[in-house]
């Protein structure tokens, strides 16, 4: 298994020192102790996928926009590289962060047994989405988009498109290097100060809808329940922390 897991970061060029989680899909985590200084080398970086992830070149990348638009569009990677962009310096975090530490207070939750690296700091370039969804004309009725990924599955997530147009991104660069492919490359959402699940990489949808997605990432997963099993809401902004 350790030849079989040096194998597989040597070919996505990740750093020997990640621990891999699973291979199909592949999920990785950064070690603590190299979590230094205020960006995290893209090699360090954690890995996080619902699914395989798919290999889309530049040139045949497309995104969509519609639903509650009054003029849908279809742009391709040659004019969004054109249009206007940002640079964000911002965390990227699995919400299910310290999952592992949940064990020492009863049965372990579903999903990955994170300890604490699934997060990293990168510095992000993209194009704003609020220009895009200008654009197509959003029509007032819009409370979410269904932000769809080109993965196997499509990994479909609503993101609320109040936020959309406060500061997300379409990211297509990462530490000042074109978007790796194990990153969501070639061009990724990035939407600052959320769970990670909102941030859907290989992003080629964005379709605009009245009311909360049905997406399972949506109804099933990242809620938010109390010891009970009683909803209490659901996962949005990362909590943050701060000491004196």
């Amino acid at each position: 298994m350790a030849d079989r897991n040096r194998a597989l970061l040597t070919a996505l060029g990740k750093d020997p020192r990640l621990l891999v989680h699973s291979h199909a899909p592949i999920n990785l985590e950064t070690p603590l102790a190299a979590l230094e200084g205020t960006l995290t080398p893209t090699p360090l970086f954690f890995v996080r996928n619902n699914d395989s992830f798919p290999q889309i070149a530049p040139e045949d990348w497309r995104l969509r926009i519609d639903g509650l638009v009054r003029r849908p569009l279809t742009i391709d990677y040659a004019t969004l590289r054109r249009l206007p962009a940002m640079s964000y310096v911002a965390v990227l975090q699995c919400s299910g962060l310290r999952r592992l530490d949940f064990a020492m207070q009863g049965p372990l939750p579903e999903g990955i047994a994170w300890h604490s690296g699934a997060v990293g700091n990168a510095e992000w370039v993209g194009v704003p989405v609020r220009h895009l969804l200008e654009l197509a004309d959003v029509d007032a009725a819009a409370l979410q988009a269904e932000c769809i990924g080109g993965d196997a599955g499509h990994t479909t997530r609503g993101v609320e498109v109040a936020k959309l147009m406060e500061d997300a991104i379409l990211a297509y660069a990462m530490n000042g290097e074109l978007l790796p492919a194990i990153h969501g490359g070639p061009v990724r959402l990035l939407v600052p100060g959320w769970g990670g699940i909102n941030s859907i990489k290989w992003i080629v949808g964005l379709r605009l809808i009245a009311h909360e997605s049905d997406s399972v990432y949506n109804q099933q997963k990242y809620v938010i329940e109390d010891a009970a099993g009683k909803r209490r809401g659901k996962v949005r902004a990362v909590p943050s922390r701060t000491s004196a």
